[in-house]
């Protein structure tokens, strides 16, 4: 089964310069249903839930 790919996308806000990394599902089904009680990616197999949307911090 293919996994899904996780990418980091980094946001800029102006005036004042916020960068928030966030982990981002390239898998559509993962992106729009992560935290929504599902255990698993049917599609893909990853294990959805909040443990794997954490924001990072550095």
């Amino acid at each position: 089964m293919a996994k899904c790919k996780e990418s980091v996308r980094v946001e800029e806000s102006e005036p004042r310069v916020e960068v928030r990394k966030v982990r981002v599902f390239h898998c559509g089904y993962c992106l729009g249903r992560v935290g929504l009680g599902l255990s698993r990616c049917p599609h893909c197999g990853t294990y959805l839930g909040w443990d794997n949307i954490k924001l990072t911090e550095d």
